[in-house]
């Protein structure tokens, strides 16, 4: 062989190695963590680029079901997910699933309610299920391993044949949680039926968080408290209308682990009572954010009964943050009361927004 020609071999595998296909030399795991950032259905495509990409898919470490309207009908998107979690390779982990079926609300709830239980199934180590615009009429989200959970616009239905139970959600690991704008309705009944003590624009009780050792929690309208009180990171971000918030606070448990504590688009009325209530079960709270929204935006009730008394103090708290239009009497008697039940503040600022 002339040796021009070996040398030509070298030349052409040197080149290649630097301008050609660099992608196809990375480990499957690499190229899997990759693909776990595309739509699904992008990912699925996949297949089609080499025989060895053709089973990539099947195990990937996060499913992003989005962007379903491509897919054309809910029929589709149904027979899609069907096979995309029954193909799955059983043996792999599966650390993330998301769910946003916007564009196909009409979906059938039960196929909904299957991939949720059958995502939760899949030895989850760290999954973050995100559910967007969908009717759920599971009884109960449960995970152990969760760490994540993401329910957004999602319509939290009655059984058909029983009106008493409402969802529960039982997960031990979760770090961090966010329910928002989640509504329960009356199956069987009226389809525009709100319950008692629900809103269409903020969580309600048709949601029951126990055994939760949560390290933070992002949260819009009202909570059942008691699932919430391992949480270090706390946000409650009350939506514009009418709160009544004795029930929740008559039975306020101690948040020992609570650190940082946001309200956002809060209504601090008469003597700050719901939030000094409140602050009373946080001994270890050492940042405090106030967001205060428009007198007339919305009302904060509280009865005149069991007056609440002042007599505490939150030796941790470091820091008071109160962002506001203006800085009108609420926030002067904020500064006021606030100072003095924080006996080691630093900080204390007020920010016009």
């Amino acid at each position: 062989m002339p040796r021009g020609g070996k040398a030509a071999r070298s030349a052409s595998a040197a080149g290649a190695g630097r301008g050609g296909d660099r992608i196809s030399a990375l480990p499957d795991a690499v190229l899997q963590h990759v693909l776990g950032f595309l739509p699904v259905r992008e990912a699925v495509r996949t297949c089609v680029l080499a025989r060895r990409w053709g089973h990539l898919w099947r195990s990937l470490p996060c499913l992003r079901v989005v962007d379903v309207e491509v897919l054309g009908s809910v029929d589709e998107l149904t027979r899609f997910v069907n096979r995309l979690l029954l193909l799955r390779d059983p043996g792999s982990a599966l650390d993330g699933c998301e769910f946003d079926l916007r564009g196909f609300e009409d979906v059938d709830p039960v196929y909904v309610d299957l991939w949720i239980q059958h995502a939760l199934l899949l030895r989850a180590r760290v999954l973050s299920l995100s559910i967007t615009l969908s009717d759920i009429y599971a009884r109960e989200i449960c995970s152990p391993s969760s760490k994540r959970l993401s329910i957004v616009n999602c319509k939290f239905c009655l059984d058909r044949f029983d009106s008493v139970y409402s969802t529960r959600i039982s997960t031990p690991s979760l770090i961090w949680l966010k329910l928002d704008a989640c509504i329960r309705f009356g199956c069987g009944v009226d389809e525009d039926f709100h319950m008692e003590g629900c809103y269409a624009d903020g969580c309600s009780e048709c949601i029951f968080l126990y055994d939760c050792g949560l390290c933070g929690v992002h949260i819009d309208g009202r909570v059942l408290l008691e699932g919430l009180s391992n949480a270090s990171t706390l946000e409650f971000r009350a939506s514009f209308g009418m709160f009544t918030l004795e029930k929740d606070l008559a039975c306020c448990p101690t948040f020992s682990n609570l650190k940082t504590f946001y309200l956002i688009n809060w209504c601090l009325a008469g003597d700050l009572r719901a939030l000094l209530f409140f602050l009373r079960c946080t001994p270890n709270l050492e940042k405090l954010t106030l967001q205060l929204c428009q007198k007339d935006k919305c009302v904060l009730k509280m009865e005149d009964s069991n007056p609440i008394e002042q007599s505490f103090s939150l030796g941790q708290l470091r820091r008071v943050e109160v962002k506001c239009e203006q800085i009108d009497e609420r926030v002067r008697r904020t500064l006021k009361i606030l100072s003095s039940i924080g006996t080691c503040l630093e900080e204390f600022n007020i920010q016009k927004i």
